[in-house]
């Protein structure tokens, strides 16, 4: 996810990204075209490179307007889910839970509860997509991070190494394969 540069005095290196009403990318220019309908926001070069030079599809990115930050984003479409609110849980501190997430500085930590009622061996042959979010906005997608459940059955705990971009995320599943889930935030902010 990519902001656009508010103010470009603040920057000598950026592109203009033009997209038509529904945020479709349409091109990227190095100057205002004065013959075009569609909008167009200022974002640096070094964070669209990677649509610029083939690394990641353009299609599979958009671009969304935040009222709350009063600045457009390019995100990349999340493909699989249609509307994200109707078929997401959002997980929270709970207690007793089947297994326990934390969010730490380099990531995430996963570990089972140690007295789960689940086939382990069915277990072990399962993964889960975790949806990394804006704090409760869960159609606003900043990453996700897929769990292969056989690391979590020795009972260890289990981290999944990540750079946060976010202070304030949220974390959401679109399946339950286990009956309850628990996460903390424990960064030292």
């Amino acid at each position: 996810m990519f902001e656009c540069i508010k103010n470009i005095k603040d920057s000598d290196d950026y592109k203009i990204v033009y997209f038509d009403d529904n945020g479709t990318i349409e091109s990227f220019e190095n100057r205002v075209c004065s013959d075009s309908n569609n909008k167009y926001a200022y974002f640096k070069t070094s964070d669209v490179s990677i649509l610029l030079d083939g690394t990641r599809k353009i299609d599979d990115f958009h671009v969304i307007y935040k009222n709350d930050t009063v600045s457009y984003y390019i995100v990349q479409k999340d493909k699989n889910i249609i509307n994200i609110t109707q078929c997401t849980k959002k997980l929270e501190t709970v207690s007793n839970p089947t297994i326990i997430i934390d969010i730490i500085d380099t990531g995430f930590t996963f570990q089972l509860a140690k007295d789960i009622s689940v086939d382990i061996t069915l277990l072990a042959k399962l993964n889960q997509n975790f949806y990394i979010t804006l704090q409760d906005e869960p159609d606003f997608i900043i990453d996700s991070i897929n769990l292969n459940y056989e690391k979590l059955i020795s009972g260890e705990k289990y981290t999944i190494n990540y750079i946060h971009k976010y202070d304030d995320i949220s974390m959401y599943i679109t399946e339950e394969i286990l009956e309850t889930y628990s996460i903390e935030d424990k960064r030292l902010l």
